[in-house]
Parts: structure tokens; C-alpha cells; sequence
């Protein structure tokens, strides 16, 4: 797990249970209380809303070493929790997912022995916030090129001396994510293919080159398409 040292990675996980959980499987529904926090260590879920048509509203993904449902969990515990809001929030799982659960009185307890995990959770919520106000200051601030280029680096996961983006962020699933119409994606999407930028391996995406993606990220490059 990333952050974590070998020795209490295994300290977290032996506390836990190891669960594989399906595609579509809701950690917390932003109603009721959530009686577990999850190490994610493979999958993607993401944290979401729903509109009154169903629709999905992304506000950020959780990748492999990510901590799932700390931050209900931790207001529930201190009694911080804002019952007066009628914000809806979800925590799903994107894909097929491995996590450990462990129980929410077990990791504050090793939050308090162990100085290693107590900074490990405090990073982790950090680059949650750092990634969530990037995402909205790209949302707000940023054309269409200019947020997928963007996107791409900012999802992408290296594996093996490559940088692929997970199978689930099709199209559909980026336009979720970006609020950009599904076919604006999959133009400029097809923009950046053609110029070598990346490429399709089967239903992932592998960036070729990063430099001239982040050249379109901070508008040094306009894409016309």
C-alpha cells in the first residue's frame, strides 16, 4: 500500500478481513451509518452522487491504496456528523474490488499504537482533498481539452514502466467525471489518439507522451476538434 511500509501494511491488514467485493457494491449510502472503514488494495470505487434522474455525478475516484469511509466513519465516531444537510454522497465500487474491513473502533485503536498508520490515514485524507479541489478548479476553470488532457494524466496508474487508465473510465464514465458530453470525450479522446499522444489497449488508454498531454492540460497547446 502505497505511503505504508511493508511491516504495517501487514499490522492493518491482519486486523482486517479480506472481502472481494463485486462491481456496484455501496460502501455508504449517505444515510445510514457506516460501521466499517475498507483498504482498498485493488479495484476503483468512487465517490459520487445520484441526480433525480439517476444519473451519476462523480466527485473523485479511489485507486489501490486508498482508505474508504474514513471520513463518515471518524464524523460518526467524534459526533461531528451535519445531520442538517441534505447532501447525498455515495461510496461505490467501479469495478470487481479487494479490500480489507476492518472495523472503525479497530483502526482508531491502531491509529493510536501505531504513529506509522496515524500518518498513513492523515495522507491519505489529504491527497483526497488536494485531488478533490483539483478536480473542481479544472472543472471550473478549464475548456474541454484542456480537462480531459488533464484527467488522463491525473487517473493514469503506472504499470510497468507504462501509464494506463483503468478499463472503467470509458467514455460514459469520463463524461460523468468531467460533466462534458459523452461525445465531446470520445472527439477529443480521438484528437489525442491521432496525434500519437495515446493510445487504446483493448478498452484501456496508454499515454504516450505526457509531456504534450500536459502541454494541452495547461492550455500551452489548443486542441481544435
Amino acid at each position: 500500500m502505497k505511503q505504508l511500509d511493508h511491516e504495517h501494511f501487514q499490522i492493518l491488514c491482519n486486523a482486517g478481513t479480506l472481502q472481494k467485493l463485486p462491481k456496484g457494491h455501496i460502501f455508504y449510502d449517505g444515510y445510514d451509518n457506516l460501521d466499517a472503514i475498507y483498504c482498498l488494495t485493488d479495484g476503483l470505487c468512487a465517490l459520487m452522487s445520484l441526480k433525480d434522474s439517476g444519473k451519476e455525478h462523480i466527485y473523485h475516484y479511489l485507486k489501490p491504496g486508498s482508505i474508504i469511509g474514513f471520513t463518515p466513519a471518524f464524523l460518526e465516531y467524534t459526533h461531528e456528523q451535519d445531520t442538517t444537510s441534505e447532501a447525498y454522497f455515495l461510496l461505490k465500487a467501479k469495478s470487481n474490488c479487494t479490500v480489507y474491513r476492518l472495523e472503525k473502533e479497530r483502526i482508531f485503536e491502531l491509529m493510536q499504537t501505531y504513529p506509522q498508520i496515524l500518518k498513513f490515514i492523515m495522507l491519505s485524507m489529504a491527497n483526497t482533498s488536494r485531488n478533490l479541489l483539483k478536480h473542481f478548479y479544472t472543472a471550473q476553470e478549464s475548456n474541454a481539452a484542456s480537462k480531459i488532457a488533464f484527467t488522463l494524466l491525473s487517473l493514469a496508474e503506472e504499470v510497468n514502466g507504462d501509464f494506463i487508465l483503468h478499463k472503467e473510465f470509458n467514455y460514459p464514465e469520463l463524461s460523468k467525471y468531467l460533466g462534458i458530453h459523452h461525445i465531446t470525450v470520445a472527439r477529443i479522446i480521438g484528437s489525442f489518439k491521432d496525434e500519437g499522444i495515446i493510445k487504446k489497449l483493448g478498452h484501456s488508454i496508454k499515454i504516450l507522451d505526457q509531456e504534450a498531454l500536459m502541454d494541452y492540460a495547461q492550455n500551452k497547446k489548443i486542441l481544435q476538434y
